[in-house]
């Protein structure tokens, strides 16, 4: 089925009137002297990555240099030989650099830098590492980054990995510019129009370079299912965009396998690949060119370290964050929030995030802590929590007994654990109590779905879930791209295809009305997706998204 799958998605990809292209094997491109120059032990090398089927001798013609100067620079070479996409040192000879001078214009520009950090001893320098950003460093030495900028040469604003900058001794003296003055329309951009200001590179265009950069294990016994899956997404979303006229060329790669770095700088943008270890690799090789992280949410934290990052995938944190403003949207004075938590629990994330964000927002709230072995009695604690209320009765055997007095009012369960035993106790408690008149109504973290729960409880309490990926399969669009899949791929789509087609259509076209299972919002200056969906689960087994 798997081989089966592979052919039928190369054959559907070269179907679609030149618009994609497979290249998990290329032609290897002729060595290029490299424009990255590092200093060592006194002396100035080339940096260079080693691509497929480069030799000794032909890195060695092109830099002008002989095979034992770049065996001396690279010992290890002796012991390992060349290795793809490995970095190696060149001497910067004098013939390198004619070399570099045919091939760039700004070579001079460099020269003339490098000569004039020789030729200046006591100036502070500073190599620029691949996360720093021009005003970064200007801030680390109290310097301008005006003067930084004047200092090197710079008139782009743009510095690269290795760079050697020298610090200007003093603050140079910038007159501000004049504030811009913006009407109330500019000063409150809608999420899109937000977005779209941050990435315009990748909106709006007649025709795209996309890389697509997955761990298919094609060479294997086991190709992976999943990563095919998001690959026939993403051919739906090429073929949809083509007929739309987007004319895309895709380059698909296949992680497991070696990459070639040139490739993926002539793309616009690069989706993939899943590992956070893949990913940091491809955003080093990508140099400037975006790189959209599509599947795992842990890699949200890189997006502090690479700014040539985006994380599509929604993260627990903005889920949690999402799912406590909506409690607080629906609290009315009177209501009551419960805040659930597991007492004897292993510390969780998910639920010290949510407790954090609760109490950033400043709400009163009640918290019902309890373990699951405190059996059925715990039923009372729910009761006083949800209607405090209670009068005395006298029965007609004379005998007096406490009762509790529904007061109408909405109680609201936040359960902040994402255990599967607890969350199922939780419920099972809500559930007892809504038979006495009780009006209540649970909150969870979207993994509630995914759990062995009566459904019924669910429905009858109306759960409210935030959540990154949601399939309506009423919907017209859901409907349309199903029975396309089925008649291209002759099988039916998973998560992953509507994963990959939504991310190709977004950043492709920034058409919101062709999402199928997710959203997308980038905030405050943000490249972590923070869109989420909310869905209601209403009595009559119901699923309501709340828009």
């Amino acid at each position: 089925m798997q081989i089966r799958k592979i052919i039928y998605g190369l054959a559907l990809s070269l179907c679609l009137a030149g618009t994609a292209s497979y290249a998990q094997s290329y032609t290897p491109t002729p060595v290029t002297v490299s424009r990255e120059k590092v200093k060592v032990n006194g002396k100035i090398f080339y940096s260079h990555v080693v691509l497929e089927k480069q030799t000794l001798y032909s890195i060695s013609k092109a830099y002008g240099v002989s095979i034992a100067e770049i065996k001396a620079a690279n010992p290890s070479i002796d012991e390992g030989g060349l290795r793809k996409n490995s970095i190696i040192l060149i001497p910067a000879t004098a013939t390198a650099s004619e070399v570099r001078e045919e091939n760039t214009a700004d070579a001079v520009v460099t020269k003339e830098k490098e000569n004039k950090r020789e030729t200046e001893p006591g100036k502070r320098t500073y190599v620029v590492r691949w996360f720093d950003t021009l005003e970064g460093i200007a801030e680390k030495f109290g310097v301008s980054p005006e003067s930084l900028a004047k200092e090197n040469g710079i008139s782009d604003g743009k510095i690269k990995a290795r760079d050697v900058l020298v610090i200007p001794e003093e603050v140079e003296t910038v007159d501000a510019p004049a504030p811009v003055v913006k009407d109330k329309v500019e000063e409150s951009l809608s999420p899109a129009e937000e977005t779209e200001e941050r990435f315009p590179i990748m909106f709006r265009k007649n025709h795209l370079e996309i890389a697509l950069v997955l761990p298919f294990k094609a060479k294997s016994a086991s190709p992976s299912t999943s990563a095919l899956d998001f690959y026939s997404g993403v051919l739906m979303a090429v073929k949809k965009l083509s007929s739309e006229g987007i004319n895309i060329n895709l380059k698909v790669f296949d992680s497991s396998d070696s990459v070639n770095p040139l490739e993926l700088k002539k793309c616009d943008f690069i989706i993939g690949p899943i590992s956070p270890e893949d990913i940091s690799r491809t955003c080093e090789m990508a140099g400037d060119v975006t790189v959209i992280s599509p599947l795992d949410p842990r890699a949200a934290a890189l997006t502090s370290r690479y700014e040539n990052l985006i994380q599509a995938p929604t993260t627990h944190t903005a889920q949690y964050n999402d799912l406590i403003q909506w409690i607080i949207e629906e609290h009315t004075p009177g209501d009551r929030i419960v805040m659930v938590k597991e007492k004897t629990a292993r510390k969780e994330t998910g639920t010290a995030e949510m407790v954090e964000l609760l109490n950033l927002r400043g709400i009163e709230y009640k918290t019902l802590s309890y373990s699951i072995l405190e059996g059925r009695d715990i039923i009372e604690k729910f009761r006083e929590t949800a209607c405090p209320d209670r009068e005395m009765v006298v029965g007609s055997d004379g005998k007096k007994s406490i009762v509790w007095k529904p007061d109408g009012r909405v109680t609201r369960f936040l359960i902040a654990s994402e255990s599967e035993a607890f969350v199922n106790d939780v419920v099972r408690n809500i559930n007892l109590l809504s038979h006495e008149n009780n009006r209540l109504e649970i909150y969870c973290p979207s993994k509630v779905r995914g759990y062995d729960i009566e459904a019924s409880s669910l429905h009858d309490n109306n759960l409210h879930v935030s959540l990154a990926y949601w399939i309506d399969y009423d919907s017209p669009q859901v409907i349309d791209f199903v029975k396309a899949y089925r008649a291209l791929m002759n099988t039916e789509p998973t998560q992953f295809s509507f994963q990959g087609y939504d991310i190709t259509c977004w950043f492709a076209n920034h058409n919101k009305e062709d999402l199928l299972q997710m959203n997308f919002e980038f905030k405050d200056g943000s490249r972590n997706n923070g869109g989420v969906k909310r869905i209601v689960y209403r009595p009559g087994f119901k699923i309501e998204r709340v828009k």
